[in-house]
């Protein structure tokens, strides 16, 4: 298969995940005007898009959410501090979606997980387009229990040298 070929790749590989997750999206749902709520999705993943570049990563979407995926065997030589990419993400989506949260009224809430694990992937063109193991439930269950404004990292990634207070 050539560089060029527009037919997705797959395999399996190790990743380290970063999820952020808009805990009061469904009530951003039934409480926002639909632009203002197209307004905030895009303004978010816009922010996102720009951390996952700015670290190398791959930027998954989600419904109102994303996870910014980094595949280990890419990562070989460079560093990537997780804990310090959620901190950037959590105050970078807070800065940019406050003109629109004071407009609207609706407050922002999110939370940012970190897990590390296998995963079964699906690339075309460099791009991450799926993912799909343990690693994702994992991370998504972190998300889930976590408070508003809080980073959890998973004990799996804890050990990475990459990782730092």
């Amino acid at each position: 298969m050539s560089a060029l070929s527009k037919e997705p790749i797959t395999g399996h590989a190790t990743f380290v995940l970063l999820y952020m997750k808009q805990l009061n999206f469904a009530s951003a749902v039934s409480t926002l005007r639909p632009p203002d709520l197209l307004k905030f999705i895009r303004i978010t993943m816009e922010t996102c898009q720009r951390v996952a570049e700015k670290t190398h990563g791959t930027l998954i979407r989600l419904q109102g959410d994303c996870i910014i995926a980094w595949n280990e065997d890419d990562l070989q030589s460079s560093t990537v501090n997780y804990k310090d990419t959620g901190k950037i993400l959590l105050t970078e989506v807070r800065e940019s979606t406050m003109g629109l949260a004071n407009e609207t009224g609706f407050p922002v809430k999110i939370s940012i997980s970190i897990v590390r694990g296998a995963c079964v992937f699906e690339r075309k063109a460099n791009e991450y387009t799926r993912l799909v193991g343990d690693a994702m439930n994992r991370v998504a269950r972190l998300a889930d229990s976590a408070r508003d404004n809080a980073i959890i990292i998973d004990d799996s990634v804890e050990d990475r040298r990459t990782v730092g207070d």
